[in-house]
């Protein structure tokens, strides 16, 4: 897996070390050991509990929700499924620990509990480097990010996964229940402005929407297979063959006509020929055994 793609707005490379920015936060000894007693409850070491709080945090800002980070001092790395639909709980007993390259976003557990035995590799030039130690019974976090990121995002994130830490110290559900939000609400309410998308459908059905779009592009890739690429106008006159094909065999709005076919631009032609013809398609694999294709035929009233 790669790193987590989060909003940059340029390469580390030349960036200037005084642009970098350290946040550090030291969480009280009630709750860092309620999140100990949590993790010990549930069989879990209490470094890949911040391991994941740090990754399910990084996933509110991520395109893809499964991603990995570098546990620095170790050649290791963490490998994260954090879909919001998951428990916490199932997140940090998924996390995967592998052989890995050093990844510009970097996990430093100096518990007792470690991973990895801190020494063995260097110090990473992360984009964002995520260390957590103990200080006798407070748990201290500190956040250094270079100067890559979004206005704000740094910010944004460390307190997102400050909230999400004191969570799960006091609340059980948190570690149970599907995640809650950790983006900002302005910034929910930006994504959401921007998704508000809706708008009146026209009724027009699908083959109509493809015959027009043939007439305003007819030499535009319609379909991109391995081995071949079918314009919308040669996809059309092949769909045309079909649909004429088709109604002098007897297709009619109502009549149900079978594709058995494997995937490929013929079998996009076959439905749009059907549709064209007045017809309804119904998708059989041709895989299928002997037996059971003629009960579809037959379940679906195909001639």
């Amino acid at each position: 897996m790669n790193a987590p793609q989060l909003p940059v707005v340029r390469d580390a490379a030349g960036v200037d070390p005084c642009s970098s920015i350290r946040r550090t936060h030291r969480m009280r000894t009630e709750a860092w050991q309620a999140i100990v007693d949590q993790a010990e409850r549930a069989g879990i070491m209490p470094s890949a509990v911040l391991a994941c709080a740090y990754g399910r945090t990084l996933g509110g800002w991520c395109r893809d929700q499964r991603f990995s980070i570098w546990l620095e001092g170790s050649r290791l790395s963490l490998d994260f499924d954090v879909d919001p639909r998951r428990s916490f709980t199932d997140c940090v007993k998924d996390i995967r620990v592998r052989d890995g390259e050093v990844l510009p976003i970097v996990f430093c557990s100096r518990l007792t509990d470690d991973w990895g035995t801190p020494g063995v590799s260097p110090k990473s030039a992360a984009w964002l480097r995520h260390d957590v130690v103990e200080d006798g019974t407070e748990l201290v976090l500190t956040w250094d990010a270079a100067g890559v990121f979004s206005h704000g995002v740094v910010e944004d994130l460390v307190a997102a996964h400050i909230w999400l830490l004191d969570r799960l110290a006091v609340e059980p559900e948190a570690w149970t229940d599907p995640a809650s939000d950790v983006l900002p609400l302005r910034q929910l309410l930006v994504r959401e402005r921007v998704n508000d998308t809706e708008a009146p459908l026209e009724p027009v059905l699908l083959h109509e929407l493809f015959w027009r779009q043939a007439a305003r592009t007819p030499d535009v890739p319609a379909v991109i297979t391995v081995d071949r690429t079918v314009s919308y106008r040669e996809l059309r006159a092949v769909a045309t063959r079909i649909a004429e094909r088709l109604a002098a065999l007897g297709a009619r709005p109502n009549h149900m006509v079978a594709v058995a076919m494997g995937k490929g631009w013929e079998q996009v032609a076959a439905v749009l020929g059907i549709l064209a013809a007045g017809a309804a398609y119904v998708p059989i694999d041709p895989e299928s055994p002997r037996e059971r294709l003629h009960h579809l035929l037959r379940h679906a009233e195909v001639d």
